[in-house]
């Protein structure tokens, strides 16, 4: 099965190409996703490159955030447009929990089984987070109500002030922020330096690819970006 992944909700945006689970091709760029109008077009010079049309890829799926939601948003449509004419199926796993799946089997590796939790910068004064940990081979979300699949939509995030960050996170939590730019200063002036990834990590396409495959059925069949703001109403009088 020839699996296409696009992930662009981070500063690093990119794609993945997987012949079952095995990642054959992969391209991160540095440029911001609304900044690379042209992504599309590399990305179709790359697979006729490789010799892979549209038509043989079985499967499509994005990455979707939270993070950029244009970036998201566009790959989204990108992804529907190809998989309509064929009839594929088009799905779609949380960036974050892509990026804690990676981090949390690169820590099983090393005989950690802490969980880890991703902080986002969500504006507004609010950071959104979403606390995960493996339960054999899967990953799970964890809060108040216990370990459960995720969703990979709102429902699986936090949106929280700062001040009351710490109390969503449990002990010995390894924390990772795809917006260490804009937020690491911040976070390490509210805790421990020792829980602390002390740098950017963002989801690469090839993450979110090895989440899908570690465990297809959690996946959103129906993918969206995920928004975490209540809608903003303008009323006229």
């Amino acid at each position: 099965m020839l699996t296409l992944v696009v992930e662009r909700s981070t500063s690093r945006p990119g794609w993945a190409l997987f012949r079952d689970a095995v990642c054959q091709l992969e391209k991160v760029t540095d440029v911001e996703p609304s900044r690379a109008p042209d992504w599309l077009a590399r990305l179709g010079e790359a697979l006729d490159a490789a010799g892979v049309s549209l038509a043989e890829i079985d499967r499509f799926a994005a990455g979707l955030g939270p993070g950029s939601f244009s970036g998201t948003r566009a790959a989204v449509a990108a992804l529907q447009g190809m998989a309509l004419p064929g009839g594929k199926p088009l799905v779609g796993v949380s960036s974050a929990a892509a990026l804690a799946f990676a981090m949390l089997s690169q820590r099983k590796e090393r005989g950690s089984h802490t969980p880890v939790a991703v902080v986002g910068d969500a504006r507004r004064e609010r950071l959104w987070c979403a606390v995960y940990a493996l339960q054999g081979e899967r990953l799970v979300v964890c809060n108040w109500a216990g370990a459960r699949p995720p969703t990979h939509t709102a429902v699986d995030f936090t949106l929280t002030t700062w001040a009351d960050l710490p109390r969503h996170l449990p002990p010995e939590t390894a924390v990772v922020s795809p917006d260490w730019e804009r937020i690491g200063a911040r976070l390490l002036s509210l805790l421990p330096a020792s829980d602390l990834a002390a740098k950017p990590l963002t989801p690469a396409a090839a993450d979110v690819g090895r989440l899908l495959l570690s465990d297809p059925a959690a996946a959103h069949a129906d993918p969206l970006p995920i928004y975490l703001h209540p809608a903003v109403a303008e009323v006229r009088v």
